[in-house]
């Protein structure tokens, strides 16, 4: 898996070098733009929320905005799962040796900006408790949550690396629809509270999913016209809103929604949204969802610090509460602040997220050196 050709993705494919837009899949980039919004928008609701600025709307508003953060937790992070096991690449591995490369390249790729970022976001968690939503984070909490218990959204890092080696392990065993079935067996079958464990073996499945129809997606036999797709998305879409909002007069806070019905959501907000970006792609339409998602990766590193810095200056310096003011500055720069950051960082600091950018770091460094006097 090569990365020196292309920008890092929310996905298992990570990367850090120049765009090559020859090596990209439009419609997964379509998927990860979708993907990445609904993260951000997930994260600064629930951010606002806590933080007492959804007290600034009306009841019903702030239902409305707690019942979308739920039904958009029903299928966000699954889809990128999804996404990553299309890219997981692992067909050439046969051997043990080649097996022990392709993991150890995984680990380095996946765990590197893990790292990093954790120690990053663990500091400034520490040095601003008293400003955030998030309260007696000390400097020894820092280990722990690194290795046993990521609090912060980098979990996905964590989580996709053991899930990617969890599949390829098996699959020395194991064909792609036994593990499938495994997967469904523990995820039907199972009480996960597990903490981070349970996450991977929860959203494993939408990985081996993934990773089943990987050919189909990526090479299609049939073609739809792009107002097609987008009339499929958007009915698939209907109807997991609808049966959604069926379903919340019989679930609670105390009564977590069944894992089955979490499953079947999950699988129908996957399929819409690949719909859509099918036909999105197919039209050549909304190109900056497109660079969105080719930016994933950055802003969803990059979006907790700057919407959070924005939301601590508008409350603590501005003392400004409204929720109109908020949502839009936060969404802005969760977006778009993170994605403009994440690409100068890269192109300037590019060991920030990925061990390869470490090298190139290193290079340049070391080329600079001979050119001074």
């Amino acid at each position: 898996m090569s990365t020196a050709t292309r920008p890092l993705d929310l996905s298992v494919n990570l990367h850090d070098g120049t765009h090559d837009d020859r090596s990209r899949i439009a419609w997964i980039d379509y998927a990860k733009g979708i993907g990445i919004i609904l993260v951000v928008y997930g994260h600064v609701i629930s951010g606002l929320s806590n933080a007492g600025v959804l007290q600034t709307i009306s009841i019903e508003a702030k239902y409305a905005l707690d019942l979308s953060v739920q039904a958009i937790y029903t299928f966000h992070m699954a889809l990128f799962f999804f996404l990553s096991g299309l890219l997981f690449k692992d067909r050439s591995v046969k051997t043990d040796r080649q097996r022990l490369g392709f993991a150890g390249k995984k680990i380095a790729t996946l765990m590197y900006p893990y790292l990093i970022w954790s120690i990053v976001y663990g500091v400034v968690m520490v040095l601003s408790a008293d400003k955030t939503n998030r309260n007696g984070m000390s400097w020894g909490d820092i280990p722990y949550q690194l290795v046993v218990e990521p609090k912060s959204h980098l979990w996905f890092l964590y989580a996709l690396c053991l899930s990617s080696l969890l599949v390829l392990a098996l699959k020395k065993y194991l064909s792609i629809w036994a593990i499938v079935g495994l997967s469904v067996l523990f995820q039907v079958g199972s009480d996960f509270s597990l903490g981070l464990l349970g996450s991977v073996i929860s959203l494993t499945l939408f990985f081996v999913l993934g990773h089943c129809f990987a050919k189909d997606l990526l090479e299609p036999k049939h073609q739809l016209k792009s107002y097609q797709y987008g009339l499929l998305g958007l009915g698939i879409l209907g109807i997991h809103i609808m049966s959604f909002m069926a379903m919340v007069p019989d679930l609670s806070a105390s009564q977590p929604m069944p894992r089955v019905l979490r499953c079947i959501f999950a699988v129908l907000g996957i399929l819409a949204v690949t719909a859509l970006s099918y036909g999105l792609a197919k039209a050549r339409q909304l190109v900056w969802l497109k660079k969105l998602g080719e930016f994933s990766f950055h802003i969803y590193i990059l979006h907790m610090l700057t919407w959070v810095a924005v939301r601590i200056l508008l409350l603590k310096v501005f003392k400004v509460d409204q929720f109109m003011i908020h949502f839009p500055l936060a969404m802005l720069s969760g977006l778009g602040l993170s994605a403009v950051l994440g690409g100068l960082a890269q192109r300037y600091q590019p060991w920030l997220f990925s061990p390869a950018g470490l090298i190139k770091s290193w290079k340049q460094s070391q080329g600079f050196g001979l050119l001074r006097p």
